[in-house]
């Protein structure tokens, strides 16, 4: 399930709560609904009368990504262009933004282009929650005090 993040410097008061994903449904008029967890398949049903797996095989299930810009601080999430998860919706879910994947996208706040996965550099869940528990932590440069280093440390599950 998508991981609750800390992002916090070790030299200043810059702390932000984030989430790794949400999961979005496109409803036939177009507007997304928000498929808050565990009660996905639940909300897919009611506002479609379709299960869950067959609203993701339509294409109308998608995700959006946390990320974390390094220029000016802000997070926020944003959709990004993937290829559709083969391992159905908690792929999709729990996958996290490369950064080949952020290429073209430009901070909702600032306009730069330095944003970044709050689930660091790791490759896959599985690995990032070992990786964030237990092995080396991934930093960046802090965007407010820019002497400390920003820490991410996983503090929930959604």
């Amino acid at each position: 399930m998508p991981a609750v993040m800390m992002l916090k410097c070790d030299k200043c008061e810059y702390k932000k709560v984030t989430s790794q994903s949400s999961c979005y449904l496109t409803l036939s008029d177009g507007e997304e609904l928000v498929l808050e967890h565990p009660a996905e398949e639940i909300q897919a049903f009611r506002a479609t009368g379709k299960h869950l797996n067959e609203l993701f095989k339509e294409g109308r299930i998608k995700c959006k990504y946390g990320l974390v810009c390094i220029t000016c601080g802000e997070w926020d999430l944003y959709s990004i262009s993937k290829e559709q998860s083969t391992s159905g919706y908690i792929g999709l879910l729990v996958a996290r933004a490369r950064d080949k994947d952020l290429e073209n996208i430009s901070c909702k706040y600032c306009g730069k282009n330095t944003l970044r996965s709050v689930m660091g550099s790791q490759v896959g869940c599985l690995f990032a929650f070992i990786k964030l528990i237990f092995l080396k932590k991934d930093y960046f440069p802090c965007p407010k005090c820019g002497k400390g280093k920003i820490k991410f440390d996983i503090t929930g599950i959604s």
